[in-house]
């Protein structure tokens, strides 16, 4: 996992393995302001390393001037290369009218 925080040039990487879980017990644990998540990821850090901060530097991640109007970039429907299917009533599937 790569970790990049707005207006900081490093990034954090880590090494370890990671699992979803859905543990009620840990999920009560991760409530923020009153809502409780459905999953959570556990992640065992094997190693951190703080990565060089050319990659960032260049890419001018973080220089507004450099960011591209979000209204022209493809919608994830779009990316996925799948035609929209249209509903024409509720009990309608993609596979059947």
């Amino acid at each position: 996992l790569v970790f990049l925080i707005p207006g900081i040039e490093q990034a954090i990487r880590i090494k370890g393995d990671a699992r979803i879980s859905v543990d009620p017990l840990l999920l009560q644990t991760m409530t923020l302001a009153e809502l409780e998540p459905a999953t959570v990821i556990l992640v065992n850090v094997t190693a951190a390393y703080v990565q060089n901060a050319r990659a960032v530097r260049s890419a001018k991640l973080w220089d507004p001037g450099s960011h591209v109007n979000a209204e022209t970039l493809p919608d994830a429907q779009a990316l996925s290369g799948k035609p929209a299917v249209e509903k024409t009533d509720a009990t309608s599937t993609p596979d059947t009218p």
